[in-house]
C-alpha cells in the first residue's frame, strides 16, 4: 500500500474501533476511490470547511480510560494531518518522501504545563501534563517510522496498549527531568484540586522549559 492508503487505513481503524461507522465507511469510500483510479477528492471534501468530518469528534463514550482516549484523539489528528498533506501532494503529482515527513512531522515541545502549590510551594505535573509534552515526537516517530518499515498498523496498536518503545521512551525521559528538577510527578489524568504533598487547595498553573544544558525543567514562573 501507498503512504496515503496506509494512513487512511489506521484512521478507518480507530473509527471502526470506537463503531463510528458512518465515518469509517466514508474512508472505506476514500480507499476505494484511490484503490481505482487514484483519486482524493472524496476525502479533501470530507476534510474541508464544511466535509463530513467538520464537526467531528470522538465521544467520551467510547473510552473508559482517560490514556486511551487521549493516544486515540492525539493518533488520529496526527494520523489526518499526513493523510491531507499526502493527498495534497497527490493532486500535485510529486511524492512525499520519508526526510520530509521527518523535516516537517512531530517538531518536539519546549514547555510542559504543570502546577504549583501556594501553601507549600511544591511544583508538580501529572500524566496528562505528560503525555501532552511528548505528544508531537509519539505521534510523529509511530507515524513516520510505521510509514518507512511498513508497519504502521503494530506501531499503532502498541501505542493503544501502552507498550510503545517511544511512548515508555519519552515518558521516562520527562519524568527524569521532573524528578532533576525537584517537581513531584503525578499518575492521575484528571487535573488535581489538592496538593499531593501538604493536602492545599490553593493550587495554580505554571510551566517548565526544557532544558538544552541539562536533563532537566526550567521553572517559568516563580
Amino acid at each position: 500500500m501507498t503512504y496515503y492508503e496506509q494512513t487512511l487505513t489506521q484512521m478507518k481503524r480507530l473509527l471502526d474501533d470506537c463503531k463510528e461507522h458512518r465515518y469509517a465507511s466514508f474512508l472505506a469510500d476514500c480507499l476505494t476511490d484511490y484503490a481505482d483510479s487514484k483519486d482524493v477528492a472524496r476525502f479533501q471534501k470530507g476534510f474541508s470547511g464544511s466535509g463530513i468530518f467538520e464537526n467531528f469528534s470522538f465521544r467520551d463514550s467510547d473510552f473508559d480510560d482517560p490514556a486511551l482516549a487521549f493516544w486515540t484523539v492525539q493518533l488520529f489528528g496526527g494520523l489526518t494531518a499526513m493523510a491531507i498533506q499526502l493527498a495534497k501532494f497527490e493532486v500535485a503529482n510529486r511524492s512525499m518522501d520519508i526526510p520530509f515527513m521527518r523535516k516537517h512531522f512531530g517538531h518536539p515541545a519546549e514547555v510542559i504545563g504543570g502546577m504549583k502549590c501556594r501553601q507549600c510551594g511544591k511544583r508538580f505535573i501529572n500524566a496528562m501534563d505528560i503525555a501532552k509534552y511528548i505528544t508531537p515526537p509519539v505521534i510523529s516517530a509511530i507515524i513516520v517510522d510505521g510509514l518507512e518499515n511498513g508497519d504502521l498498523n503494530s506501531r499503532v496498536s502498541e501505542l493503544l496498549q501502552f507498550r510503545s518503545e517511544v511512548l515508555l521512551s519519552e515518558q521516562e525521559t520527562a519524568k527524569r527531568r521532573a524528578a532533576n528538577t525537584k517537581v513531584a510527578v503525578s499518575d492521575s489524568w484528571a487535573p488535581l484540586s489538592l496538593c499531593p504533598d501538604c493536602g492545599g487547595n490553593d493550587l495554580i498553573k505554571c510551566r517548565f522549559l526544557k532544558s538544552l544544558r541539562t536533563e532537566a525543567f526550567v521553572a517559568l514562573n516563580r
